[in-house]
């Protein structure tokens, strides 16, 4: 894969959170082939820029620990299945990453080996630097700890210039706009007011970390064609900004 080094990315080294929801492309199964493909398709675009791009991967489209509660079933257990099924989402993605060209690795504090490697950040950075895609599975490895406090650890781990977080709403509002048609749109919002105004768009242990490391995030949607790229070149417009300081 030749890579384009004339271009105009503003951000070098980016961690993308995709929920496990984005794979089945709101379809009844797991997996939308054709959905996993598009996205596929947008980390091609971005490697080609030199990009050095690590994802955090749910397991939502399989199993939600939250609907497991309902059920009866503890939560530490129901954590630990849900972490499970992030390692099906990552060889699925990986896989549909080797049809086009692009090399990854995919590491996890519970490693699967030889598919999964055991995580270690220097690890991921060289895998980086070499120019491959690093996807993290496995979540924290531990339970009681979402996708996003993942996100935001392996963030810091890699020392990312910016968090990606693709959602189905891409901005932060006041309030969920499918339920409210009343709540008010975010171009910019900080992680303070994210936790006192409870937003709801990340956990609160991930923005704690985030604002402590001065990462900022974009929120937006991964789906709409060439989104990811824009985001990558500075077009911030496209979706929400969440910065850990208020710009002066």
């Amino acid at each position: 894969m030749e890579a384009d080094s004339n271009s105009n990315i503003k951000f070098r080294r980016v961690l993308l959170k995709l929920s496990g929801e984005s794979l089945n492309g709101e379809q009844p199964s797991c997996f939308s082939m054709k959905a996993v493909s598009l996205l596929a398709e947008s980390i091609r675009q971005v490697c080609l820029k030199k990009v050095q791009i690590a994802i955090v991967i749910g397991g939502g489209n399989i199993w939600r620990g939250r609907d497991a509660l309902t059920y009866g079933i503890a939560q530490v257990s129901a954590d630990m299945i849900g972490m499970t099924a992030t390692f099906l989402n990552a060889m699925v993605f990986q896989a549909v990453l080797d049809q086009k060209g692009i090399n990854s690795r995919i590491l996890s504090p519970n490693p699967l080996e030889p598919i999964i490697e055991k995580h270690h950040w220097k690890k991921a950075v060289s895998y980086l630097e070499n120019g491959e895609v690093v996807l993290f599975a496995g979540g924290t490895g531990c339970p009681l700890f979402s996708t996003d406090t993942a996100s935001a650890l392996r963030a810091v781990e890699i020392k990312a210039d910016l968090i990606l977080k693709a959602t189905t709403v891409p901005y932060v509002y006041s309030d969920d706009p499918r339920k409210n048609c009343k709540a008010v749109r975010f171009d910019t919002v900080t992680y303070d007011e994210i936790l006192t105004q409870n937003l709801k768009v990340i956990d609160e242990t991930a923005a704690i970390i985030c604002r402590a490391h001065n990462i900022p995030m974009q929120i937006f949607s991964v789906h709409e064609p060439g989104n990811l790229l824009k985001v990558l070149e500075g077009d911030l417009s496209i979706g929400t900004m969440v910065l850990a300081k208020p710009k002066s």
